[in-house]
């Protein structure tokens, strides 16, 4: 029988270690890029007080909150790369989200390999280094399955609560996240 805190520090221990690999990516090969024309919009955009920052992205195809967020985050430092460090965590944070994901749904194995592959994924580690919306849009729908599992396991309230925040965050994080649900 298979010690379960053993099991769980572990799981732990890899998810940290799988973490470490788009970290390195980052850090190693994509942080010293040069700004794109969407990251430039991106800092305008969120450049304003957020009253303005709300109206500007109102005329445009975007939902606010990624902007929201990346405008309080840009209150720390003003820099292209820590402006970068936000999709980075949120990416980051996808990860172990992806292995409870994986876990609830299948088993524990399925999810620690999900999180491999997810950690490993270039278009994840494209956008985990790009000024933009994309990894917490991936994050909320990672979270919204989730919670939307856990309801038909659980049938708790709290997993229903936490299904529906998740997808209106979703919602205020890209437009098409209600496709997705």
């Amino acid at each position: 029988m298979p010690n379960p805190l053993r099991t769980t520090v572990f799981d732990t221990l890899l998810l940290a270690a799988f973490a470490l690999i788009p970290i390195a990516i980052s850090i190693f090969w994509l942080q010293g890029l040069s700004l794109r024309l969407d990251e430039a919009q991106s800092l305008w955009q969120t450049s304003r007080s957020p009253e303005a920052l709300i109206n500007v992205i109102a005329r445009d195809v975007h939902v606010p909150l990624y902007h929201l967020v990346l405008h309080t985050w840009r209150e720390l430092s003003d820099s292209v790369e820590f402006a970068r460090i936000l999709s980075l965590v949120f990416f980051l944070l996808t990860i172990p989200a992806t292995y409870a994901l994986g876990k609830i749904s299948y088993s524990r194995t399925v999810g620690l390999f999900a999180a491999l592959l997810l950690a490993l994924s270039p278009f994840m580690n494209w956008y985990g280094n790009e000024i933009r919306m994309y990894t917490l849009f991936v994050l909320l729908a990672t979270l919204n399955q989730y919670f939307f599992i856990r309801i038909f396991q659980q049938q708790d309230t709290a997993s229903w609560i936490l299904f529906y925040l998740t997808a209106a965050l979703g919602v205020f994080a890209h437009s098409v996240f209600v496709l997705r649900m």
